[in-house]
């Protein structure tokens, strides 16, 4: 494990692994540490951070563009995601925003609208945007006019509640090739695993497939997590023993 002093709300990484990042609500920051060995956590070097409290100082979820030259932001203060432009490609340090941001309370997402979001990824292409809702135990399926543009006008939205299983959904992550979702939830204390028929489309659901994991022993308040870049590897954090 690799241990902080943070209150951490989500952890990812860059593509090859090299860079880690957490972010941290106690502070609101969005903290890079860089790895000697890629996603190797004991080799975390620190190496930079960004002040998000100008917008959001709830931060709940960290994402990137397909490249590293846009950040991604989503909180509970203002339930909103925010779009950053980064000088240099999946380096937080001197990230601007841009002035794009998704209404995560607007009248598309009624009448189920995200007034507690709590994670977010994309698709493999930036096509869609996935935003877990702790309010509702929705998942919401995103489809942008423009990828990963949070200016561009939506085209459609989808919801899948998985109440049946997460009383408090916390993050959201796919397998490699988008045809499973994994659910990480607070209140449980669990991962959750769910298959899809067509990768990436949450309306072709086949169920849960009862594989499921419990954090207990590791973090009793899980908030965030993300996996390796072959699977075999999971990553969490949480605001109980505040480390990954």
């Amino acid at each position: 494990s690799f241990t902080t002093a943070l209150t951490v709300t989500d952890v990812t990484f860059n593509n090859d692994g090299t860079v880690m990042y957490l972010a941290d609500d106690g502070t609101d920051m969005i903290r890079q540490y860089n790895l000697a060995t890629a996603f190797d956590i004991t080799t975390a070097a620190f190496n930079g951070q960004f002040d998000h409290a100008l917008s959001d100082q709830d931060v709940k979820g960290v994402t990137f563009n397909n490249d590293g030259s846009k950040m991604y932001l989503v909180g509970q203060e203002n339930n909103l995601v925010f779009e950053f432009d980064l000088i240099l490609n999946f380096n937080v340090v001197g990230a601007a925003f841009n002035g794009a941001t998704l209404d995560l309370t607007g009248p598309q997402f009624a009448p189920d609208l995200i007034v507690q979001p709590d994670g977010l990824i994309f698709n493999d292409d930036g096509s869609k945007l996935y935003v877990v809702d702790a309010d509702t135990d929705n998942v919401f399926e995103i489809e942008l006019g423009v990828k990963y543009d949070m200016r561009s006008p939506i085209l459609s939205v989808e919801r899948l509640n998985i109440a049946a299983e997460s009383t408090a959904p916390s993050d959201i992550a796919f397998n490699q090739d988008g045809t499973k979702f994994f659910i990480l939830d607070r209140g449980n204390k669990s991962l959750f695993e769910y298959s899809l028929t067509v990768a990436y489309d949450l309306t072709t659901l086949t169920g849960y497939t009862g594989n499921s994991f419990n954090f207990t022993t590791e973090e009793n308040f899980p908030e965030g997590f993300e996996f390796n870049s072959d699977g075999s590897k999971i990553f969490m954090v949480g605001t109980g023993d505040n480390a990954v």
